[in-house]
């Protein structure tokens, strides 16, 4: 009887008020006057303390067995944050982390919105003197991508530089950053490091008519190191920093043509030159060489210098040769 009245006489439980559900996407869009990109933000009722980030999977929430590394996979730790291993003769590629443990990473840390300038005509000339000072800028071009058989590519159409502060975008429909860019893509002694600009170099010559100067891919400088020919920017942020590069499948593939871009846009275009320049940074850190060799005209084709010289003949076998020479007089 007592167990009954104690519990008939306990207080109801208390039920928490839903929360609010996330915002969904971003439907801002940059004016048409291109000012920087802080400018165009939707305002916030709170003050934002840290820089806008992607929704990227908390590791500490992940069951742990999606953690456990696959077969030909490595643990991404293994060889990150600390120095990258090197090349060993005979000993294949550097095994890479699965991408389950690649996405189970924290996140790596954002450029904040007000350091991504979207490039205007009224301010092409400044920033291309603003870049043009530096000795090193991360890289990269988006093109509208082309799903249609038989149907040509006319990109890029939107080029970005990089330093450690700051992203500038340039959208090469303007001729004025059109002029810029070109200005900036003939200049050897300025290099532009960033992944896979094999692409990006075929498009800017037939975009320019010249061929751009001081690429430098850093696919080559971690083949050189041992891994596969092309890692990317996610998989190097992961070997190198042991962090997460939130990469967006749906934003890469949009239509980068068109004017102006949307918010989320600039974001993920200023994040991949900005993420190459860090990477580059890292690099240069551990005492690696990421410049390549300079590459030398021969014949109309671009062919890179010889690792080692060419075999000198032996006197005999030159004596020998000038004997057929004359004979053959």
């Amino acid at each position: 009887m007592t167990r009954q009245i104690a519990w008939l006489l306990r207080p109801p439980p208390v039920t928490e008020p839903a929360s609010a559900s996330p915002e969904q996407g971003l439907q801002e869009r940059v004016p048409a006057g291109r000012a920087p990109l802080q400018d165009v933000l939707p305002e916030r009722e709170t003050p934002r303390t840290t820089p806008v980030q992607a929704s990227v999977p908390a590791p500490e929430s992940r069951p742990a067995q999606q953690d456990a590394p696959v077969p030909g996979s490595t643990p991404v730790m293994a060889h990150a944050p600390g120095r990258l291993p090197r090349a060993r003769r005979g000993a294949g590629p550097h095994p890479l982390p699965s991408p389950e443990a690649v996405r189970a990473l924290p996140p790596f840390e954002r450029l904040p919105d007000e350091a991504i300038v979207m490039v205007g005509p009224e301010l092409a000339q400044q920033a291309a003197d603003e870049i043009g000072a530096l000795s090193v800028v991360g890289f990269d071009t988006e093109s509208k991508p082309v799903f249609v058989r038989g149907q040509t590519q006319d990109g890029p159409h939107l080029v970005q530089f990089a330093s450690a502060e700051r992203a500038w975008l340039f959208p090469l429909q303007d001729p004025a950053c059109a002029q810029a860019v070109a200005g900036l893509l003939a200049r050897p002694e300025l290099l532009k490091v960033g992944f896979g600009l094999a692409g990006d170099r075929a498009q800017l010559l037939a975009r320019f008519g010249v061929a751009p100067q001081g690429l430098v891919d850093l696919d080559q400088t971690y083949r050189a190191l041992g891994y596969r020919s092309s890692l990317g920017i996610r998989m190097a942020m992961a070997v190198t920093f042991g962090r997460y590069f939130e990469k967006s499948k749906s934003i890469g593939t949009s239509d980068w043509s068109r004017q102006p871009l949307s918010v989320a846009q600039c974001r993920y275009a200023a994040h991949d030159a900005w993420g190459a320049f860090r990477i580059y940074e890292a690099l240069c850190a551990q005492g690696i060489d990421v410049v390549p060799p300079p590459v030398v005209a021969k014949g109309g084709v671009l062919r890179r210098p010889r690792s080692r010289p060419r075999p000198q003949p032996s006197p005999l076998a030159s004596a020998r040769s000038a004997d057929r020479r004359a004979d053959a007089g």
